[in-house]
């Protein structure tokens, strides 16, 4: 799976092809983060100007400042429920692009005030100058169709009238003709009288009139005429055989059709125009008559909702497009936008939600603008897919919400593992007292009870510890190989005894996950394990179906939420699945915090799940939560498969403590600690010279190096840590042993403690037997 900076990366190349940038602003500080691509939309470089509220100001249109502004202090007083709103933003080179800004108020404060705004400037000058050039095309339409439809009306109006040019003829030759047919063709009125009428049509249509003329045909047609300058221009013809002068003859009347010609031409150019322009345009655009069918649907609108021009043109276009939740509410504002040409769509960019053909949803942009066409209103509608824009701004979302999460996760984990630091070095101090008063007691003494029941106590506050550096994965743990499917079977068998025979229990094994091995505490997977069906029990109000798997299979880790990275491997997954309440988002964002419980007081202390989250963290797992209120709850572990077992590690076991003779150099800036855990040392044998300063201990070692064979350090202290005092020590005698102990720390390791020449690492509450063991082990080897 990709790491946060790779999917930050694929978000950021995401909104730079959707010329999109991203805008964070804080409003207590008035100081507004832009990212990379918010600069390059307009071509300045990244942070060329400042990040704030006002250098935004000053790159916004005049005639566009007001109407932005108060789009915002409207939003923020909650008069609209969404943030949206268009405007020029001035490009480095002193242009102006078309900037489609949306946003959201993330965060308030406790009186309801917002605090974080953040949201997206969206580049849509193409789509304003498809729009523009749209309207331009329309208005073209409407002009032509009314030229046209005028033009039709005066050619009717000049027939009815005899304007045209009129001709009377007999066997060719022009007997009579209007002063309308001498300005047509160019010939005087003198010229006319007696010439053939043939000579005014053009040579490739002489055919034609000859054949209508014998054949006394009398509908209009179109044929060619010809000037007295030779120039030839289109000509309707119609005649008729009339009784002139007691004897019959034919009255030809000449209509010169130019302008409606250029009309018809212009006409189709417009058409061929709109068709080009409509068809490579990748936003859908649909024209809608007064009844609200679809008249016209482009290439780009059959993309985004699957249906062809065919299946649309002729629909209504709510009911083909509007969910049926919402469709009412269209259908009975339509008819006022017709009339008056205003809606809440017209003039703006809205979003919407339509159907497609296939039945799936698709979140759309609309920009609605109306018309008049032929006398009645139509509407043309501009329609932007913005699916892949929203899933975008929602995975944005999403990750900075487990972002969120997962650092919270971090900072508690730290804080619990600097408390546990504290509490374990008053513990050592106690239990390292309570040892050596121990040893000081006879059998028979009548305060050895108490002071058993002191040490029981301080133990059992040493387990808690170990629980809080479980949750903050800074406790050592025991691992070994491990077989899940063994330690699940045998932990079910010892949960049926005490969970409500009302509760069934459905385990499933799959064969591939038996007999495969992991490698973990098998201690700690119990009590995870032992925790999460405990929960379920709760979650069912003691009444329900507890469903336990284990299956081996391949983890698909671009399905991982961000807080979890984990390498490909094969991996054994553990589902504990409940039939209970289930959690809401807000219940579930907490569920891993210490101390955050449901129950009522004094029925759980909160620390079951964040101490399993922590387990399975260490095992180099992950846990996975799906639940929704009233549907029940799945946790899913992730455990790596272990794919070779390793020998099984040396153990030292002794019955009886081993003594010595050499010299200790002790540093813990704990002083009674220190001087318990030198007593203890020196009751077998060890000659021990205490420090409590690191930087005295230091100089004491440089004059005194050959004097001491074995150091031991903390490693949190004042001046030098244990570490920074190792590093020294061996610079100044490369054989030294030193022995590192430590509650807590974020920094150093037992690897990287051996890195820098450290020969063991010791955890705090110090087993003061464990101490004089290993004390004695690394003294035996640096002897052989």
């Amino acid at each position: 799976m990709p790491n946060p900076e790779q999917q930050s990366h694929q978000l950021s190349l995401a909104l730079k092809g959707a010329k999109c940038g991203l805008w964070d602003w804080n409003l207590p500080e008035d100081k507004i983060y832009f990212d990379p691509n918010y600069f390059l939309i307009a071509g300045y470089e990244p942070n060329e100007f400042p990040h704030q509220f006002k250098e935004w100001e000053k790159r916004v249109h005049p005639d566009d400042i007001a109407s932005a502004q108060k789009a915002i202090q409207q939003y923020m007083a909650g008069e609209f429920e969404h943030f949206a709103v268009e405007f020029r933003f001035k490009t480095k080179t002193g242009g102006w692009l078309w900037i489609l800004g949306k946003g959201e108020v993330t965060e308030r404060d406790e009186d309801g005030n917002p605090v974080r705004f953040v949201g997206l400037h969206i580049d849509i000058s193409q789509r304003k100058r498809v729009e523009q050039a749209l309207r331009a095309q329309i208005n073209e339409y409407a002009t032509s169709q009314k030229k046209l439809k005028e033009s039709e009306e005066r050619f009717k109006a000049l027939h009815a009238a005899s304007f045209g040019g009129v001709i009377i003829h007999d066997q060719g030759l022009i007997l009579d003709c209007n002063r309308a047919l001498s300005e047509m063709t160019g010939f005087s009125n003198e010229e006319l009288i007696g010439m053939d009428g043939l000579k005014l049509i053009a040579p490739n249509w002489l055919d034609l009139v000859a054949k209508n003329i014998k054949g006394g045909y009398e509908q209009s047609y179109e044929v060619e005429g010809v000037r007295k300058d030779g120039s030839v221009y289109p000509l309707a013809i119609r005649g008729k055989n009339i009784s002139y002068k007691e004897r019959e003859v034919r009255v030809i009347e000449f209509r010169d059709i130019t302008e409606r010609k250029q009309a018809d031409e212009s006409l189709r150019l417009s058409h061929e125009v709109f068709h080009k322009l409509t068809s490579s345009a990748k936003d859908g655009i649909i024209q809608i008559d007064s009844e609200g069918k679809v008249v016209f649907w482009n290439q780009g609108a059959a993309g985004i909702f699957g249906y062809d021009a065919d299946e649309a043109m002729g629909a209504n276009l709510h009911q083909l497009l509007a969910p049926k939740s919402s469709r009412k509410k269209h259908q009975e504002h339509f008819p006022e936008f017709l009339k008056s040409g205003k809606g809440n769509a017209v003039g703006k960019t809205i979003e919407l939600e339509a159907i497609r053909k296939d039945g799936q949803g698709v979140t759309i942009e609309l920009s609605l603008s109306a018309f008049q066409l032929n006398g009645e209103m139509q509407a043309m509608a501009v329609v932007r897919d913005i699916s892949e824009r929203k899933q975008a701004e929602a995975k944005q979302q999403e990750l900075e919400t487990q972002l969120r999460q997962k650092h919270k996760m971090e900072a508690v984990g730290v804080m619990a593992g600097g408390i546990a630091h504290d509490f374990n070095n008053i513990l050592a101090i106690i239990l390292t007292n309570l040892e050596l008063m121990r040893r000081k007691m006879d059998d028979d003494n009548p305060l050895l009870s108490r002071l058993e029941q002191a040490q029981s106590a301080s133990l059992r506050a040493s387990d808690l510890i170990k629980q809080i550096l479980t949750y903050s994965r800074q406790g050592k743990q025991d691992l070994k190989p491990v077989d899940l499917a063994f330690v699940v079977e045998e932990s079910l068998k010892l949960l049926r005894s005490t969970i409500p025979a009302t509760v069934e229990i459905l385990t499933q094994i799959d064969e591939g996950a038996k007999d495969t091995m992991i490698s973990a505490d098998s201690i700690q997977i119990e009590e995870v394990l032992i925790n999460l069906c405990n929960n379920a029990v709760y979650a069912m109000e003691e009444k329900g179906l507890l469903t336990v798997s284990l299956s081996k299979e391949p983890l698909a880790t671009d399905g991982l939420p961000v807080a979890h990275e984990l390498p490909e491997n094969d991996y054994i997954k553990l589902t504990v699945e409940d039939t209970g309440s289930g959690m809401s988002p807000e219940v579930l964002e907490k569920i891993f915090d210490p101390f955050y419980t449901t129950k009522p007081i004094g029925s759980g202390t909160g620390m079951g799940l964040s101490i399993s989250h922590g387990i399975i963290e260490k095992h180099n797992g992950c846990l996975i939560v799906d639940s929704t209120p009233r549907q029940g709850s799945v946790f899913s572990i992730y455990w790596p498969v272990l794919e070779s077992i390793p020998d099984a590690a040396n153990e030292l076991i002794a019955e009886d403590l081993p003594t010595g003779n050499e010299r200790i150099l002790l540093i813990d800036d704990e002083e009674s600690l220190a001087h318990s855990v030198s007593d203890f040392l020196m009751a077998h044998g060890y000659s021990v010279t205490t420090q409590i300063n690191s930087r005295k201990a230091l100089d004491l070692f440089k004059d005194n190096a050959e004097q001491f064979d074995l150091v031991i350090t903390d490693q949190t202290m004042p001046n030098l840590t244990g570490v920074e005092l190792a590093t020294q020590l061996l610079n100044i005698k490369p054989e030294l042993s030193i022995i590192l102990c430590t509650g807590y720390s974020s920094k150093i390791t037992e690897e990287k403690a051996k890195e820098v020449g450290i020969k063991a690492f010791f955890m705090k509450p110090l087993s003061l037997q464990g101490l004089v063991r290993i004390t004695r082990k690394i003294l035996d080897e640096e002897e052989s």
